[in-house]
């Protein structure tokens, strides 16, 4: 908690800060990498898929449209959160015998 800048003067700010041996080694960096190109990838993706399923697919109205979209953008950016994980393995070599082939599946 942040007692130096509060909220409207009274509530104390909540600070939210990294773990030391997170940012110390490259895990931080590959994070940030991986998640920077995961999502110039699939963001796009998801978008043309919305529009692609307002043209193509049936719905019963726009509230069932919206929560279709909506889904499938909390799918995507699930994946996007958890395929990094991957990623980092590979890059510190934290995992043996991890070749790149196999990775991709």
């Amino acid at each position: 908690l942040n007692y130096d800048e509060p909220i409207l003067g009274l509530i104390p700010r909540l600070q939210i800060v990294d773990k030391k041996d997170y940012t110390d080694t490259g895990t931080k960096e590959y994070d940030r990498m991986a998640f920077k190109y995961l999502g110039m990838l699939c963001f796009p993706l998801a978008a043309a898929y919305c529009v692609y399923s307002v043209i193509y697919n049936e719905h019963k109205g726009w509230y069932s449209f919206t929560l279709n979209a909506c889904y499938g953008f909390l799918l995507t950016f699930g994946f996007i959160m958890m395929t990094p994980q991957l990623f980092i393995n590979y890059k510190l070599k934290s995992v043996a015998h991890l070749p790149w082939r196999m990775m991709t599946y």
